[in-house]
């Protein structure tokens, strides 16, 4: 299902994931409600829902889970061509929705509450010492493991690219072919696996293109990036109906 083109009027999926993020104050927030029409409104009904949806989190599952998880063989080296390394590397334990991705469990672990970005469509998260967490605006380093939730609901694919600070352009989901990668369920959902980063520095955008096959998401990346640098690439991202980016700092950080 294609998404509803935004004409302008209508609020960005940024500005709704900040008001239901409680990050507007009462005057900006009465201003966005004015704004919302029926597509709006619904938009923000399921971002509210998804956080309501959470599931409590479960360490002991998480060990009987993680201690039945089969270690895939190590992807081949990426092409020279892509600025990345060991794009999908197979995470050790299961995904859970709206929280925490294990490698393998730690020894006590403490709910962690997901940051709304880019209007609760794309997420990114972080490996820090055996689990993916969400990502908290730290600058990453070589050798970094990240990994990423989309919001499903009203979509029936993605295509996940990054441009990198030479503004080179990869897809890493789908892994192959030209469609885009299938989503299920509602709210927030985990794309299965991981990417490991190069040692590159500067500003690397992730870009989530919603319901586009590959070529022609990798072409309105391409464009954006061509006419306006990282930040054209943010604001078209911004605007753009089906579209969310996060941009990350990259070199010395957290590895």
């Amino acid at each position: 299902m294609m998404p509803t083109p935004n004409n302008g009027d209508r609020p960005s999926l940024l500005e709704l994931g900040r008001l239901a993020a409680g990050e507007l104050d009462d005057a900006q927030a009465s201003a966005l409600r004015d704004r919302l029409d029926a597509d709006s409104q619904r938009t923000l009904d399921e971002i509210e829902a998804a956080r309501g949806q959470m599931p409590a989190f479960d360490a002991s599952a998480l060990r009987r889970r993680a201690a039945t998880v089969v270690q895939a063989p190590s992807p081949t080296p990426a092409p020279a061509n892509r600025a990345w390394l060991g794009a999908f590397v197979a995470l050790a334990a299961a995904l859970l929705v709206g929280l925490a991705v294990a490698l393998q469990p730690p020894a006590t672990v403490e709910p962690t509450d997901i940051a709304f970005r880019s209007g609760n469509a794309l997420q990114v998260y972080v490996l820090q010492g055996r689990s993916l967490v969400p990502w908290e605006g730290q600058a990453l380093g070589d050798r970094a493991v990240v990994g990423f939730q989309v919001h499903a609901t009203g979509h029936d694919g993605v295509v996940l690219l990054s441009v990198d600070p030479s503004g080179a352009v990869t897809t890493f989901w789908p892994a192959e072919g030209e469609e885009a990668e299938p989503l299920a369920g509602a709210g927030m959902v985990p794309l299965k696996g991981s990417v490991t980063l190069d040692d590159q520095e500067g500003r690397e955008v992730f870009v989530a293109v919603f319901d586009h096959d590959v070529p022609l998401a990798e072409a309105k990346v391409r464009q954006a990036h061509e006419l306006g640098g990282t930040d054209g690439l943010l604001r078209w991202a911004d605007e753009a109906a089906g579209v969310a980016a996060v941009a990350v700092e990259r070199g010395e950080g957290l590895r």
